[in-house]
Order: C-alpha cells, then sequence, then structure tokens
C-alpha cells in the first residue's frame, strides 16, 4: 500500500523539498486514477486543485479536523496569466475565488503587475471595483474624471474607484489590487526593510497576504504550529500566506547588506461578512 494512501480524506500539514508548506484536506489519488484523469502516471495527494508527488514530499503531519489551514508557499509561474491591454500587458499573479476570470468580472480580488507602455494611456472601466495601485519603475501622472493629475513616484499607493473614467501619463511598470466593492475589504503598501527583523502583525478576517519583493530579496520566518520556519523571498517572485493567518512574522533583508535596503509590495484581501456588505 502506497505509504500516501493513509492520508486520504485527512487534514494534513505537508511540508515540501522546496520549502512551501501546505494546509487543508486532501484525498489520495492512485497512479491509475490520476492516468485516467489527468495522463498523469504517479500516486498523488490532491489538495483543492494542487496536486503532489510523493517525491515532492519532505513530510506530512496530520492536523485536528477543526484546524483552520494557513499555506505559505511561492506562487508558481505556471500559474501567471499574461494578457494584452490597450497599453502594454498585464501579468496576474493572483485571482480569488481561484475559478474566477477576469474578463467575467466575477472575482473578489485580483492581484497584478503590469507595464504602461504608451506616454498616454486610458484605464479599464471596473465599476465594480476599488483599484489600488503603486509604481515598481518609472513614474505616472494619474486623473480621474477630469480632476487634477496626481504624481506616482516608484512605491507611492495610490486608491481610486474603478468607475472613474481613469487616464495616465507616463511609460512605467506598476503593481495592482482591485477589491469588489461590497464584497470584499484589503489594501495596497509597500515597505522598505533593512537586516533588523521588522514585525507584521495579523489582521483579522484577511484571507490572503500576498508578498512581492520589487528590488532585492528578503526572508520571512513564521511560525506553522510547532515550527518556525524561513522563506526566502526572490525578486519578482511572488510569495502568498492563504489563510486567516493568526501568527505574526517578521520579515528582513536577505542580501546581507545594510546600506542596500529591500523594497516589497504587501498585499492584504478579506471577504466581508454578510452584515458588512453594503
Amino acid at each position: 500500500m502506497n505509504k500516501l494512501s493513509v492520508y486520504d480524506d485527512k487534514s494534513v500539514r505537508i511540508f515540501f523539498e522546496n520549502g512551501d508548506v501546505f494546509e487543508g484536506e486532501v484525498l489520495f489519488n492512485d497512479a491509475e486514477f490520476m492516468e485516467s484523469e489527468f495522463g498523469l502516471t504517479d500516486d498523488m495527494l490532491q489538495m483543492e486543485e494542487w496536486l503532489f508527488r510523493e517525491e515532492e514530499i519532505a513530510a506530512v503531519e496530520l492536523l485536528p479536523e477543526d484546524h483552520k489551514p494557513v499555506s505559505f508557499f511561492h506562487v508558481p509561474a505556471c500559474d501567471f496569466r499574461t494578457t494584452a491591454w490597450s497599453g502594454g500587458f498585464t501579468t496576474q499573479y493572483l485571482i480569488w475565488p481561484r475559478e474566477a476570470e477576469y474578463p467575467d468580472r466575477n472575482f473578489l480580488w485580483r492581484i497584478s503587475s503590469a507595464t504602461v507602455e504608451n506616454e498616454e494611456s486610458d484605464f479599464t472601466a471596473l465599476p465594480d471595483y476599488y483599484r489600488f495601485i503603486a509604481t515598481l519603475k518609472g513614474e505616472m501622472h494619474i486623473a480621474h474624471s477630469g480632476g487634477p493629475e496626481i504624481h506616482l513616484p516608484p512605491y507611492r499607493v495610490h486608491c481610486f474607484d474603478g468607475a472613474d473614467a481613469t487616464i495616465s501619463r507616463g511609460c512605467c511598470t506598476d503593481f495592482n489590487l482591485m477589491l469588489r466593492k461590497g464584497k470584499a475589504f484589503g489594501r495596497l503598501e509597500t515597505l522598505s526593510i533593512g537586516l533588523t527583523p521588522e514585525l507584521i502583525l495579523p489582521e483579522r478576517g484577511i484571507r490572503d497576504t500576498l508578498l512581492y519583493v520589487a528590488e532585492g530579496s528578503a526572508l520571512l520566518s513564521a511560525q506553522i504550529g510547532p515550527h518556525r520556519r524561513e522563506f526566502l523571498l526572490k525578486e519578482g517572485e511572488p510569495f502568498l500566506i492563504e489563510g486567516e493567518n493568526r501568527r505574526p512574522f517578521t520579515l528582513c533583508s536577505a542580501s546581507g547588506v545594510p546600506d542596500a535596503p529591500v523594497r516589497l509590495i504587501i498585499a492584504r484581501m478579506g471577504e466581508m461578512e454578510p452584515e458588512e456588505s453594503i
């Protein structure tokens, strides 16, 4: 009997060889099932849409059935989705729910990075969403519905209503968060860190926390169950804490150079309770 089969229909914590940690309920799928359903030939554990091979797994721990899962993992590049828009290209890093599609406007939140390649651009109208934007490279001047221009140098976060008629001037690379009005809440913030660990406190109701290192590399240290784990966050590689994380974590520079601060973007998103909806 495959040793993974003992975890069928169980709540588990899985440690992976690449350092990622996933928590949740899994199903065991044998090779025959995997071949018939997915064209794969390995025994695997399945956690929602994730499929895990035995050789990828470093360790598995059983969790109480009432445990609220929290996973810490690098968002795989195969999940990125790059599309063209009128002013350049957009790469989507995260959308929730996972099965949502941006063109259908059926998502609660979405995180992406876009290139603005035209000197003047019109933003896509998104009347059902609030938007947060920050430039990573280059600068932008942005105006809403005929109002005054707002200057956005690198790492300044700006929030606006997706219903506004928004135009911009300047070529740049930006970072975006979209939140469904009346159904989702959250924010986008920038952080500059050095070698001294900086404590990041948990926030009630936050389901997803995405960290993106725009310059340098960072070290995230978190308590996961009885384990203290460290994760290396490299430039341009989004990292996701999925689930309501109730413990603080720390961030510090991984460069080892005192006068070379690391620049990060942190996006936090949660779903409103029904009584909070408007």
